[in-house]
């Protein structure tokens, strides 16, 4: 907690003792009397031992639970002094009770939860946080471990949806054993009860049991089943009122909870696990087309309306939000997302983070109906496309009697030019293969109808399903496709998806407690929990935005750069601070593939209208047209033909002494453009800028509006940096206090390979550091990130650690050093983007101590003063969003009309800093920037190192004014600029290493990365050229 934090907590306790005391005095009787009479009245019944609070040990209330790892609290009394809201508890008056479940651990609870939220820390201004508040009137929860593995075949491991079925078969043996005793579990590893003595027909708690594996449209398990073993093991007691009093921050309260993270773990498992069972089909005698669940789940916390033919179009969470396509082959459909957060205070809270979620589903039916529709929608009929659009999805047999079809996934198509009609796409009658029994191979449909007297009247795509590497054959008539599976392409955005912020608090209110809570059902109603209907209201102030300057063109530049609260400004009249001082030659020309796709003279007045600009803002380069031999077109225009092509053509202009080239593409293709950067920053070392043109009648335009070739030319600017200038755009008029003297702010990202990369390709990472006080230039750090150790491969941890960190901070700092010789580093701020709040302590432990070797490693080689850390992680993929509070008619802190953005938003510099962060004074939510369209999300800064004890606004005011330094845009961006260069750097990466992360394989099984094989490789592709490796070339 931050020192104004911890000054404002004493403060309230003080005077909420001093308004404890007058009011006992009121009432005749001392403070201290009142507190003996209550030892006195609350005196532990005979044989029962009095718990203090520094106790460590307690008997244990339960056979064969195992406590946990911190003894059962101080309790009440079963006639407790009420606490009055506000008031302190008065830990002294609390015994162990004779029965920890019953009415004494209630009360305990009661004592520790109310009074919540009434702390406004000084601010004017609400608003509304997609946060419930929770009551908890359970005093204890059982959690049982599961462990699961596969009998017989174990190397072959359990995917998530077998080990879903597995646990809900287990689930229904312990329903029938265990009537009104609640229970939930998150299909994967516990299960969560309010006993501590689970019972069972036919085995032993703790205990093994195996179970006979069937599919959920299976009445029962077929010969010879698969079978698993579960071993369930004994029970862990997980106490709320000792979570209460380490969320506490009253010193006579508060104590640490060893088992905190599993206690709050457990209420979200119990409060997904209602909808988690409208996720599986109600009725196994009946087929896949009319037995369909009401909802689908991804991750568990994420639920969705599936779409069933009965309800036409509606959903559980909505009506499917493109009804009005029913042409397309996926169903765009509303769903929402749960998360209990907690929060420290002077009492704890616990509140539910429900949020609005869009996600594209395949439609149910045949893969062939779903191979139809995909054509009526894409113009790429290739097999590797129909292959990346099937592939994961699982479908259920068709040729088989009933209780014999299976469920399966869809690996692949095969191989064209089988059979008697080459070139043409695999199809049952062109498509052989291996028929069981059979001496040879057989062509697909002549198997179907010998086996199973299938045979269709026309000829049927055929599609691989099963393990990839030994995969089955299979018609794409005869496979079903199940309901309720996400798409995953994550090119393609959901069809409404972008809702205004009204909007979306509406369903959040109207259906998002109702789909996680209900009193009385299975989940949370069970296990006493309770949910407020209404959001929590939540204190906000305000952060003043900075003032920026340019250098000036003429006197009126000021007028442009009012309004800056509004997150954005105009360049008109501008021009840059640094510009480039040395001659530099750049050219432009457009590529094609295709005759004279561009008309004459359109490149010419693009070349000429992007100079006027270039020279508006100051930035003085010398144009020449491309060099005598390369032109083989028109003077604009060349015919790439292949990567080699590409590498002799930037060969020859390098040669030629060009430093930057324009390029106008024909269309949005990654292969050409991830080929275009690749070569230019990596192999020949020039400054290479890109546009896409667009179809303007029957040919190709580049675009020619003045904001396209401002956005352009403060590009350019960027990447024209060298030894002798650091070109600057936009700086600060004032900087902050904390930016002062000599700092050095850097940027931490990772990436990782996709679903078609090589398997166990390793991760890139990416360092940016500032290189000088203008926070404008922040040249990149790219390395092969591997996994400590193989047996860390499987954990996303020991994925997103940045492992060669020390290497990549010294060389920034190093870089920092030369650009600044004999100016000592006082101060290192580092942003770390991209972690889950489940990897903050791997930060804090590891990658912490590798930046502390780096500096120590720097210091030592410039006999300096260690500079002081501040190490901030950034974390953009929350559910956190704020709202008006429903019936009010204005309020400051939203915009309102469009050229503030989008209506109902926070406007930039809102900031919060209370009730719904961690609460120790170490995190705030911010929003830097205008909101566009759509409902606004706020970045959440959370410090995890604080050497120098800077105050919590502050470093929110810093970081705020740095949002307004984004240099290839004239708004505020919603994220700290170190972070953002380093997640763009971590994207141009991508690009060098396309040939392992993007090597889809259509007709079977990924490629393995081979450390020893591909390694060199891969880590030489991740080196710039040294003409550009000091510069900004992944902007």
């Amino acid at each position: 907690m931050g020192p104004k934090a911890t000054a404002k907590n004493r403060k309230r306790r003080e005077k909420k003792r001093e308004r404890n005391a007058r009011e006992a005095e009121e009432e005749g009787q001392s403070s201290s009397l009142a507190q003996s009479s209550s030892l006195q009245e609350t005196a532990a019944p005979a044989g029962q031992q009095e718990l203090s609070i520094e106790s460590n040990e307690a008997p244990s209330q339960y056979s064969g639970v195992a406590q946990s790892s911190a003894m059962p609290p101080p309790t009440p009394s079963n006639n407790p002094t009420p606490c009055v809201p506000g008031t302190s508890w008065n830990a002294q008056s609390y015994q162990a009770p004779p029965d920890d479940t019953g009415e004494s651990l209630r009360q305990a609870l009661t004592e520790l939860q109310i009074g919540l939220n009434h702390d406004d820390v000084g601010s004017k201004h609400k608003l509304c946080a997609n946060y419930f508040p929770i009551k908890v009137n359970i005093g204890i929860i059982f959690q049982y471990p599961l462990t699961i593995v596969r009998m017989g075949d174990n190397e072959r491991g359990i995917n998530r949806n077998q080990k879903k079925r597995v646990v809900h078969i287990l689930m229904q043996k312990l329903n029938e054993a265990n009537h009104q005793t609640a229970m939930a579990t998150n299909y994967h590893d516990q299960i969560l009860s309010d006993s501590g003595n689970l019972k069972a027909e036919n085995f032993e708690i703790p205990g093994e049991v195996i179970i006979d594996y069937y599919d959920e449209y299976q009445s029962h398990p077929p010969p010879n089943p698969s079978q698993f073993q579960i071993t369930i093991s004994q029970p862990k007691a997980l106490r709320y009122d000792l979570l209460f009093r380490d969320l506490s921050l009253e010193s006579d309260v508060h104590a640490d909870y060893p088992d905190k993270e599993d206690a709050i773990n457990a209420l979200n498992i119990i409060f997904s696990y209602g909808p988690y069972q409208a996720s599986f089909a109600d009725n196994p005698t009946t087929t896949p087309s009319t037995n369909v669940p009401r909802l689908t789940t991804v991750g568990g916390h994420r639920f969705y309306g599936v779409v069933r033919p009965q309800d036409s179009g509606k959903t559980a969470t909505g009506r499917t939000l493109n009804h009005f396509r029913p042409t397309l082959d996926r169903h765009s459909i509303l769903g929402f997302s749960r998360s209990v957060r907690s929060h420290k205070g002077e009492r704890g809270s616990l509140n539910l983070n429900i949020n609005t979620a869009t996600a594209i589903f395949y439609r149910e039916g045949t893969v062939s109906q779903l191979i139809q529709h995909w054509r009526d929608n894409t113009r790429d009929f290739t097999d590797q496309a129909l292959a990346s659009y099937l592939s994961g999805v699982t479908v259920r047999t068709m040729y088989h009697s009933n209780d014999q079809n299976y469920l399966t996934t869809i690996c692949g198509v095969p191989r064209r030019a089988q059979g008697p009609s080459p070139n043409r796409e695999a199809q049952d009658d062109n498509t052989r293969m291996r028929a069981p029994g059979y001496n040879g191979d057989q062509l697909v449909r002549d198997y179907f109808f010998s086996t199973y007297n299938i045979r269709s009247s026309s000829a049927v795509r055929v599609v691989m399903i099963g393990n990839p590497r030994d995969p089955s054959y299979a018609p794409a008539n005869q496979l079903w496709v199940l309901p309720g599976q996400m798409y995953r392409d994550p090119l393609e955005k959901p069809f409404g998806a972008i809702r205004p912020s009204l909007d979306n608090r509406q369903k959040i209110l109207d259906l998002g407690p109702r789909l996680f809570y209900e009193a009385g059902s299975k989940g949370a109603g069970e296990f006493q929990l309770e949910l407020s209907q209404e959001m929590l209201q939540v204190p906000v102030n305000k952060l003043e935005a900075p003032l920026i300057e340019y250098a000036a063109s003429n006197i009126n530049r000021r007028t442009n750069l009012q309004g800056l609260d509004k997150g954005k400004w105009n360049l008109r009249d501008c021009a840059f601070s640094k510009t480039p001082t040395q001659p530099i030659k750049w050219t432009c020309f457009a590529l094609t593939q295709s005759p004279v796709p561009v008309p004459d003279g359109k490149v010419g007045a693009f070349q000429d209208k992007f100079d006027k600009a270039l020279k508006s803002y100051g930035v003085r380069l010398t144009y020449n047209p491309l060099p005598t031999g390369i032109t083989n077109m028109s003077p604009w225009c060349y015919q790439y033909t292949g990567r080699r092509g590409l590498e002799e053509l930037f060969a020859k202009i390098s040669a030629g002494g060009f430093r930057m080239v324009i390029l106008l593409l024909p269309k949005k293709d990654p292969e050409l453009y991830g080929a275009i950067k690749k070569i230019c920053d990596t192999s020949v070392g020039i400054v290479s800028i890109c546009h896409v043109m667009q179809m303007v009648g029957r040919s190709l335009e580049p675009k020619s509006d003045a904001n396209f070739f401002g956005n352009l030319c403060l590009k350019a600017n960027l990447k024209l940096t060298s030894s002798s200038v650091s070109t600057v755009n936009q700086r600060l008029r004032t900087v902050p206090p904390i930016l002062t003297g000599v700092c050095m702010i850097m940027g931490i990202d990772v990436t990782h390979p996709g679903p078609w990369s090589y398997h166990r390709a390793p991760s890139v990472a990416a360092v940016v550091g500032s290189m000088d006080s203008s926070f404008a230039q922040w040249p990149a750090s790219l390395r092969a990130n591997y996994p400590r150790s193989a047996n860390d491969k499987k954990k996303k941890e020991a994925m997103e650690e940045v492992v060669p960190l020390k290497t990549m901070v010294l060389e920034r700092l190093r870089d920092f050093n030369r650009r600044n010789p004999n100016i000592p580093l006082k101060r290192l701020i580092v942003y770390r983007d991209g972690l889950s709040e489940s990897q903050f302590r791997m930060c804090q432990e590891r990658e912490l101590a590798s930046i502390n070797a780096a500096l120590d490693e720097f210091t030592q080689e410039n006999q300096n003063v260690k500079p002081k850390v501040l190490l901030i992680c950034t974390v953009k993929r929350h559910q956190t969003r704020l709202f008006p509070i429903p019936g009010q008619q204005t309020n400051p802190m939203l915009t309102k009309t469009p050229d503030e953005g989008a209506p109902n938003n926070p406007r930039p510099g809102t900031w919060v800093s209370d009730r719904i962060t961690y609460g120790e004074g170490n995190d705030f939510f911010l929003y830097s920037h205008q909101a566009i369209q759509g409902t606004a999300r706020p970045t959440h800064y959370v410090i995890l190192h604080n050497e120098e004890k800077h105050e919590l606004k502050t470093i929110a005011q810093m970081t705020h004014q740095l949002c307004y330094l984004f240099g290839r845009a004239t708004r505020s961006v919603s994220v700290c600029p170190a972070a953002y260069y380093a997640d763009l750097a971590c994207d141009r990466a991508r690009h060098y290493v396309r040939r392992f992360y993007h090597a889809p394989n259509a007709h079977g099984p990924r490629e393995t990365f081979d450390t020893e094989r591909d390694g060199p490789e891969f880590d030489r592709l991740l080196r710039p050229h040294d003409n550009i490796k000091g510069t900004m070339f992944y902007i």
